[in-house]
């Protein structure tokens, strides 16, 4: 009954990765980061949407998955490259 769903659930479980993007915005928020919080806040959310418009009209559901699966890669590397992008600005002044 469920079997359709399946392959669905296969491709939306790597959405589990989102562990690690919270590693990352953590460290933005220890280090008080107000500027990359803005930055990832922003950006992240406005990607979500273009994508999820642009690949649900064009892939249906499958368009909705992936535009959620590059969302979570977004949300796990743009916090982690401000974050590293900031310390190589900080030792080299």
């Amino acid at each position: 009954k469920y079997a359709e769903a399946i392959p669905y659930t296969q491709v939306y479980g790597l959405s589990f990765f989102i562990i690690a993007a919270s590693v990352a915005n953590t460290a933005l928020v220890s280090q008080k980061k107000t500027k990359y919080l803005y930055i990832s806040s922003i950006s992240i959310p406005l990607l979500k949407t273009v994508l999820l418009v642009a690949l649900l009209a064009s892939f249906g559901i499958w368009g909705v998955i992936w535009a959620q699966i590059i969302t979570i890669f977004f949300q796990i590397i743009l916090p982690i490259h401000l974050l590293f992008r900031d310390q190589r600005t900080v030792s080299t002044q």
